[in-house]
């Protein structure tokens, strides 16, 4: 089963004080969407920075706040979201590489962690299917 915001707070106590923050939630809920998953994966069999894949969606949501509560100025927030990507990606066997963190220029963010791949810890995997389009779509 996927992860949800609740299982990030129990996972990681430290950012309990974020529990009823819904901008924070909402930023969860961009990682843990099918299509940024596999991106992150994606990005991560590449030794690329899997939050890479996430950054632009996640910075354009802030931005686009009139009054944002989770403030990703703050280095508290950056890394919350870090973690984030990491709990997102455990069912799935990535897990992230210590001292991986490459840098890269993004609004918010300066580093990410990369990941690799466990397949002993994967419980869950991403199945991407294509068909063809029908004439009357």
């Amino acid at each position: 089963m996927k992860k949800s915001f609740e299982d990030f707070i129990e996972d990681f106590p430290m950012y309990q004080s974020l529990r009823e923050n819904l901008h924070a939630k909402e930023v969860f809920d961009l990682l843990n969407r099918d299509s940024q998953i596999f991106l992150a994966i994606e990005f991560s069999k590449r030794s690329k920075p899997a939050l890479l894949a996430s950054i632009p969606q996640i910075e354009e949501f802030i931005d686009s706040l009139e009054n944002s509560t989770f403030d990703l100025s703050v280095d508290f927030n950056r890394q919350c979201v870090g973690k984030m990507q990491l709990e997102v990606l455990k069912p799935f066997g990535w897990t992230s590489i210590k001292n991986s963190s490459k840098s890269f220029t993004a609004k918010y963010f300066r580093t990410a962690s990369c990941y690799e791949f466990h397949p002993e810890l994967e419980t869950m995997i991403i199945e991407v299917s294509s068909r063809e389009k029908n004439q009357s779509e």
